[in-house]
């Protein structure tokens, strides 16, 4: 699994312990924030079946294929973190996982401030201060739907949504419905909160819109410290991940 997402935001205890695959899977030489499906494939040699990627999870019944498509997506994971040990220990890297171990187990983890969530949607960074203010109130919104029905985020409205409607800032539902990944059912079927949100974040006065971001160097993403391990030292013929040279 990968922790931070597939956590559900109402969970504030959280199970104990948690391994992430794919932080496993950066430190013995994957790029960081690797595909489940090419995961499984490097360390079992499994082909996991893609495309419901964006199928409507709220439809009942659940189609056969959807159905086989989330049981390949936990099957693998006991078979996938024994292998995974085995090698880490074998490599001497086993405690290099244990504080990302021990951060995913500690409900502090999980304690966020709903009017900054929006700074972890890729791409926030581009947007000019009038949609920032469209995106940081769909996100708040969305922390707070997400944490009153105890489902995950992406259940109430998915990151990539989120930032195609503080894009395209839609007035009304026709406009909303283009948007991809949106659906009447998605936030418990009120397109008229999001629209409300929308409108009432355009509405903004100038004083009260996010900053944007100061201008900087392009980084290396997210888990800085996996990557500077990984630089130092990186799994045989793997390319690092910083720097994309061979070790």
């Amino acid at each position: 699994m990968a922790g931070p997402e597939d956590h559900p935001p109402a969970d504030r205890s959280g199970p104990a312990p948690v391994f992430d695959t794919q932080i496993g899977a950066a430190l013995l030489g994957l790029p960081v924030q690797a595909a489940y499906a090419s995961v499984v494939h490097e360390f079992l040699g499994v082909e996991v079946k893609k495309g419901h990627s964006y199928s409507d999870w709220a439809a009942r019944p659940l189609s056969p294929s959807q159905l086989a498509y989330a049981l390949d997506d936990v099957r693998y994971l006991p078979a996938l973190h024994d292998r995974m040990v085995e090698r880490l220990g074998r490599e001497g890297r086993l405690s290099w996982i244990e504080p990302d171990i021990a951060a995913l187990s500690s409900p502090a983890s999980y304690e966020t401030d709903p009017q900054l969530e929006y700074r972890r949607v890729k791409g926030w960074a581009a947007l000019d201060r009038r949609r920032l203010a469209v995106l940081r109130a769909l996100i708040a919104w969305r922390e707070g739907e997400a944490r009153r029905r105890d489902v995950p985020r992406r259940r109430v409205l998915a990151d990539e949504s989120a930032l195609a409607i503080a894009r395209s800032k839609p007035a009304n539902e026709e406009a909303l419905r283009r948007v991809r990944g949106w659906s009447g059912k998605t936030g418990g079927g009120s397109s008229s909160a999001v629209l409300a949100i929308v409108r009432d974040a355009l509405a903004l006065p100038e004083d009260r819109l996010p900053e944007s971001p100061p201008s900087r160097p392009r980084g290396n993403g997210d888990r800085g410290s996996i990557v500077a391990l990984l630089a130092r030292s990186c799994a045989p013929d793997r390319a690092c991940t910083g720097s994309r040279r061979k070790c």
